[in-house]
């Protein structure tokens, strides 16, 4: 039986959108849960839909007219700095392209090409400009802890961030930076409730595939995003 697409996701991006949260999708593919989040009808402001790959964003920009350019979408490497250029590899299968420099042990070589730079406070500001909480999905092959190491916004407490540990890293490098800081993280599961993780032994056993990517939602403490998710801990 086919696997169903991330429906883990669904409950957090309902319970988000339900309350009027932006959406921030960094390392969008072709826009699965910007679709969802703009179909709520909240404004286009409010969702942005970001990938790196040129050719899978051409598919996003597509996908996005077709569901009536209900989200906005950027064709950007989310990065530590901001207006520079990257190399990016685009790998026959979309989920294996990365920034060149952070590629996970599981990615193969492609077609390298110079991608424009943006930090997630930039992308986190230009849906929520007047500040305030922030639902961000954050999948983006291995350069996740260089996107989170320059983020101040993340550290205030108002952005929810779900992020993808990848089965191939041995050291689960974005999990362990979140609970080295300090950050509550739960395992999300399909009936809306989120499971609390408080070491790494337990990210592991999670990931028993090296082919597929788990996600994690993780928060700081005392903030908007503890107030929205936390009653679903079980």
């Amino acid at each position: 039986m086919q696997r169903r697409y991330e429906p883990e996701l669904l409950p957090i991006v309902d319970r988000a959108v339900q309350v009027g949260m932006p959406f921030l999708d960094c390392g969008a593919n072709l826009g699965w849960w910007a679709v969802i989040a703009g179909s709520a009808q909240q404004g286009p402001q409010r969702v942005l839909a970001v990938e790196a790959s040129p050719s899978t964003f051409r598919g996003l920009a597509d996908n996005n007219r077709l569901n009536g350019d209900t989200f906005r979408t950027l064709q950007a490497a989310v990065w530590s700095r901001s207006g520079e250029t990257v190399d990016f590899v685009e790998a026959r299968e979309s989920a294996a392209s990365s920034v060149a420099q952070t590629s996970l042990p599981m990615m193969v070589t492609g077609r390298r090409r110079r991608v424009p730079t943006a930090t997630l406070d930039e992308l986190l500001t230009t849906v929520a400009p007047d500040g305030g909480p922030v639902l961000c999905k954050l999948d983006v092959e291995g350069a996740e802890v260089a996107a989170l190491s320059a983020s101040e916004l993340v550290r205030s407490g108002d952005v929810a961030v779900v992020f993808e540990d990848h089965g191939s890293d041995p050291t689960s490098a974005t999990s362990m930076w979140f609970l080295e800081r300090g950050y509550i993280v739960h395992a999300p599961d399909p009936d809306g409730t989120l499971m609390r993780i408080t070491d790494i032994a337990t990210i592991n056993a999670f990931k028993v595939d090296p082919a597929r990517g788990y996600n994690f939602l993780a928060w700081a403490v005392g903030g908007a995003a503890e107030q929205l998710f936390g009653p679903q801990v079980r």
